[in-house]
């Protein structure tokens, strides 16, 4: 996905700072639509990479969260997510593209490190101000497996740790194993996630069906939510394939005792076909979009 992507917007992202009479705008913080590039592809990673170095220290990244609700449009769940918006230039800058960039760079454990504990932060400040406290989820990376196993780092101690200085409990967190294709080393998996569960922490399983190892993650892993990959949910109820692929998706986590998430539910139609179908959490713009700190409180007040 990274170099399909970057081709062309990690180009036109790193060219801003090298041209400007040659831009056309597509909005005040997205990507400018240049003419020829001018710098290769290569020197735009590095010059991203170099900024990624800096962005915590700059304190460039920022939080936005996504509520997962019940079929009642009650949220049940958050999942948090990373915001990286360079303040040389302004630009936001994908996740599509700066996630595997820190990945390649071994950066995607900092980063993982300063969400969760500035979350934990954020969650201090709702608790002090007695809003209801949602649960949260992460997103993992499989690159984090051979993070932890080369390193000896215990995700799940240090989340542990966390809980004790701030007071939570372990098991209001989901960690979202995503890209499971990647994951190689199942056995050094099979520990980290053992342990995490150990603590009370619950696997999820992003983009459930996308690839060849999904199945096989049910097996190995302790999953207890998966979420069905978008690309099913396009053209729902309509789409054939995708209504029989999602019934069978639904039934089988049912056999299982495994919750199941809807990602990118867009409109009524397709809820009340995934409702119907028996599917317990739903996540998409029908909902609520990717949203701020400051505008999930006005929905827990709603709550």
């Amino acid at each position: 996905m990274y170099d399909i992507f970057c081709q062309e917007e990690l180009l036109l992202l790193a060219n801003k700072n090298h041209t400007v009479n040659d831009r056309a705008f597509a909005g005040s913080h997205s990507f400018s639509r240049l003419l020829p590039t001018k710098i290769s592809k290569f020197e735009c990673e590095i010059e991203l990479a170099a900024d990624l170095d800096f962005a915590i220290q700059k304190q460039e990244f920022s939080l936005a969260y996504q509520p997962i609700y019940n079929s009642l449009h009650e949220i049940i769940w958050c999942e948090v997510l990373v915001r990286w918006q360079r303040k040389k230039d302004g630009e936001l800058v994908p996740p599509e593209i700066f996630i595997p960039l820190a990945e390649t760079n071994n950066k995607i454990h900092d980063i993982w490190v300063w969400s969760f504990e500035t979350a934990l932060a954020q969650l201090q400040e709702w608790r002090t101000d007695s809003y209801q406290l949602p649960k949260l989820s992460f997103n993992f990376s499989p690159s984090q497996t051979d993070f932890s196993r080369n390193t000896q780092f215990s995700y799940a101690e240090q989340i542990k740790n966390w809980c004790k200085s701030y007071n939570f409990s372990s098991r209001d967190f989901l960690i979202e194993l995503t890209e499971t294709p990647l994951l190689k080393d199942y056995a050094a998996a099979i520990d980290l996630f053992d342990d995490l569960k150990s603590i009370g922490v619950r696997l999820c399983l992003d983009d459930f069906g996308a690839g060849f190892s999904s199945l096989s993650m049910l097996r190995f892993l302790p999953v207890s939510t998966i979420k069905i990959d978008r690309s099913f949910l396009v053209g729902l109820p309509d789409s054939v394939s995708n209504r029989a692929i999602v019934k069978a998706t639904i039934a089988l986590a049912s056999e299982l005792g495994i919750n199941v998430v809807a990602e990118c539910v867009e409109n009524e139609q397709q809820f009340r076909f995934l409702n119907n179908l028996g599917c317990d959490y739903f996540q998409g713009y029908f909902f609520t979009k990717q949203i701020a700190s400051n505008v999930l409180e006005k929905l827990f007040i709603k709550n």
